[in-house]
């Protein structure tokens, strides 16, 4: 960025923009127009269009291939020139994962290829091997002419990391790098199982690494130390494992990290907070987070044209905004006949530059850790990661989410520091541990702490192997016996399948302190289940909640009853109190959270939340009574609370179709706060100061409606402390910039 300021440019940077160039582009660029949006939205950088597949510039290296119509024009450098006049930071974007024919028959050494030397292809495109000259002598290259001629603040790359982990490349590059670090040859198959292909898989995890760590040693060699090779990371845990990307080693010393999560696929708002969340987590203090985020209608279908939702739009970015995310607004093409959404973008902007000093430099409050692991989903996950790592962890996360518990992800190599921060951990479907990752489990217990896991926990060790049971052994107050009955998978059969028509059942083997676990479940002893059951033996010691019903008829109705068991009810549901200081544990033997985040049923909900609010002795640092299914977010900054609301219950099925924002409401939102330093309180969506009461050690905050969004600043101050004026019109809706 332009300016007197000694202050890095990323320490600057609150909200970013990108016209995302086309080949046409060169021939059409408003100049004017972009300048304006700029201005407009209030960003402080932009990101452009550089080079990779095809440069933007008048690149003098061979292979480097020039955009259609480009010409002697320098569109790449007239943009720069432009934001740089305009005090912005300038990010050169970079595609580096494919060429165009004319460059793959020139470069044939650049090329990935199958097992019969075919080259792969992506549409009209050729794809580029990690391991060939293209990563190792022309990237590096490319990004050197681009510093020396333009001086960039950094770059972004959003497919820097090649193929995916489906497909094997046999280049002889691969071939020869392969067997000499390894010894081996390169895998004949796709399978975790296949202790080749688990080394192929690890080789290439580090060559991303190292690939990250080259481009930005090149970036600093050339450009200086604030100059900074950013990449971009997919947001999802299994598309980073598709993509070889290790997430905690290449953020964790990060400055900035840009996530590519332009819309919500088939999941609700709230998953672009969990995103944020779970990356900020891995990120050190200080250090930037900002996501494209997509103004033309992403969804189903995708109209890279058309306007997004002005509804979407704003409930995606307030989600991002409510997980520590800065904002990004991303344009396919420089001339929209589609000008709406311009408009909204600049709305949503507004908003953020008005009340950008809430969204930062703040602590997130949540006593339970919603724990994950990239190595369980490679590992455990292998070809259906979504079904058995994904899908667990959204059942627990939309539990809490309906139940209003704050839940913080974790990565699990962070547990053994980070566990002190939290009164619960609950591990979904982890069944791939290491001995260090078992061992903090452990010791978080026998310190006090509470668990609940799913599934198989620490079954298997880093390669897919059967592993010891040591210090999980007495936790959990089973054992594995080494089968199971049901399916992990969506259900495909038809009404007269009977498969899935399976039930838990309530036992009377309950401790006194258990009951309000079933509270959301009163007058029925039953509720549907549907999905597998991992057999265990019951330890002494331990009470089985609920046991399993197994399957029988569901058609025709005559057949739909149930039959006698003969043989002892399979344990479902088992917990422990802790004994000698250690703390409470659930294990579900039922793949509860499984179900619930496949069906999304209430009965689900209402079960997680009763077993995770069983483990959470004490009060709640804030409650939220009021209508609606609410993501809840609260955090703490200075001496104030930052508290954002977001309404879950506008995901419609179709992504990309939120047009309006319903006010629901009202709301009462309670904080602890046992020394009565609390007092004032304003929204700044609504940007309107809160009528407040005290009761004992809690302060309520009374919020007449929701619109879409809201984020309540409680302070001990009055409400100037909090900022002059009102904070303005709800983001995206009618009523101005």
């Amino acid at each position: 960025m332009t300016g007197t300021s000694t202050h890095p440019w990323h320490t600057r940077v609150r909200r970013w923009g990108q016209t995302n160039l086309t080949e046409m582009d060169p021939v059409r660029y408003p100049r004017d127009l972009w300048r304006d949006q700029w201005r407009d939205t209030g960003i402080d950088a932009v990101i452009v269009n550089a080079g990779g597949i095809v440069a933007y510039y008048p690149t003098l290296i061979d292979g480097h291939a020039r955009a259609r119509y480009l010409g002697d024009r320098d569109l790449f450098g007239e943009v720069a020139a432009d934001a740089r006049a305009a005090g912005l930071a300038v990010v050169a974007r970079m595609d580096s994962s494919r060429v165009g024919a004319a460059v793959a028959t020139a470069r044939p050494d650049w090329l990935a290829r199958d097992a019969d030397g075919i080259p792969y292809r992506a549409g009209d495109l050729t794809v580029t091997c990690v391991n060939s000259p293209y990563y190792t002598e022309h990237l590096p290259a490319v990004l050197s002419e681009i510093i020396a001629a333009y001086r960039p603040d950094g770059f972004a790359d959003n497919s820097w990391a090649g193929l995916d982990r489906r497909r094997v490349c046999h280049c002889a590059h691969c071939r020869a790098g392969f067997r000499d670090t390894t010894g081996l040859a390169l895998p004949d198959v796709v399978d975790f199982a296949d202790a080749t292909y688990r080394s192929w898989y690890r080789w290439n995890v580090d060559r991303r690494c190292r690939i990250w760590a080259e481009n930005a040693r090149v970036a600093r060699e050339h450009g200086g130390s604030d100059c900074l090779w950013l990449g971009m990371l997919p947001a999802s845990t299994t598309a980073q494992v598709d993509r070889f990307i290790d997430a905690r080693a290449l953020v964790s010393d990060a400055r900035v990290v840009l996530v590519d999560h332009q819309f919500r696929g088939g999941r609700g708002f709230e998953d672009n907070a969990e995103t944020g969340r779970r990356l900020t987590e891995l990120m050190s203090a200080g250090s930037v987070l900002a996501e494209s985020m997509a103004m033309y209608r992403a969804g189903n279908p995708v109209f890279r044209l058309a306007a997004m939702p002005a509804g979407e739009a704003t409930l995606w970015m307030a989600a991002g905004a409510a997980g520590g995310i800065d904002p990004w607004w991303h344009h396919i093409g420089a001339v929209h006949g589609d000008r709406r959404q311009y408009d909204r973008a600049g709305r949503l902007f507004a908003w953020h530059r008005r009340n950008e000093a809430y969204l930062r430099d703040r602590t997130p409050v949540a006593r339970v850790a919603l724990v994950w692991s990239d190595l369980n989903a490679a590992v455990y996950g292998g070809d259906d990661a979504v079904s058995r790592t994904t899908i667990p962890a959204d059942g627990f996360r939309r539990a809490l989410l309906a139940a209003r518990v704050p839940a913080t992800p974790l990565h699990v190599d962070d547990l053994a520091e980070q566990g002190h921060r939290f009164t619960t951990v609950v591990l979904p479907q982890l069944a791939v541990l290491t001995a260090a990752q078992r061992d903090a489990v452990a010791s978080f217990v026998a310190a006090g702490g509470n668990l609940i896991a799913s599934g198989p926990l620490g079954a298997l060790d880093e390669n897919g192997e059967p592993a010891p049971a040591g210090p999980l052994a007495e936790i959990l107050g089973t054992r594995p016996l080494g089968t199971a009955t049901g399916a992990t998978g969506p259900h495909t059969g038809g009404f007269e399948d009977a498969r899935r028509h399976t039930y838990l059942e309530r036992t009377r083997d309950w401790p006194d302190s258990a009951e309000p676990i079933w509270s959301e479940l009163t007058g029925t002893d039953l509720i549907g289940f549907g999905g597998r059951l991992e057999h265990v033996a019951v330890r002494p010691g331990a009470h089985v909640l609920a046991t399993a019903v197994p399957a029988f008829g569901v058609y025709p109705p005559e057949t739909s009853w149930r039959p006698p068991v003969a043989e002892p009810a399979l344990p479902a549901i088992v917990v422990t109190e802790g004994a000698g200081g250690r703390g409470r544990t659930v294990h579900l033997a039922a793949d509860l959270d499984r179900c619930a985040g496949r069906n999304d049923l209430a009965d689900h909900h209402h079960l997680l939340a009763g077993l995770v609010r069983w483990t959470l002795r004490g009060p709640e640092p804030v409650l939220l009574e009021g209508p609606g299914r609410i993501d809840l977010h609260p955090y703490r900054q200075g001496d104030h609370w930052v508290i954002h609301l977001l309404d879950a219950g506008r995901s419609e099925a179709t992504p990309g179709t939120v047009e309006d924002l319903w006010s629901i409401g009202p709301y009462r939102l309670g904080i602890h706060d046992p020394d009565g330093a609390l007092s004032h309180a304003r929204g700044l969506v609504a940007g309107d100061p809160l009528v407040t009461r005290r009761d004992g050690p809690r302060l309520w905050v009374s919020i007449p409606a929701l619109t879409g969004h809201e984020v309540i600043v409680v302070t001990p101050d009055d409400q100037e402390s909090l900022g002059t004026g009102r904070a303005g019109c709800v983001a995206g809706s009618p009523g101005g910039k």
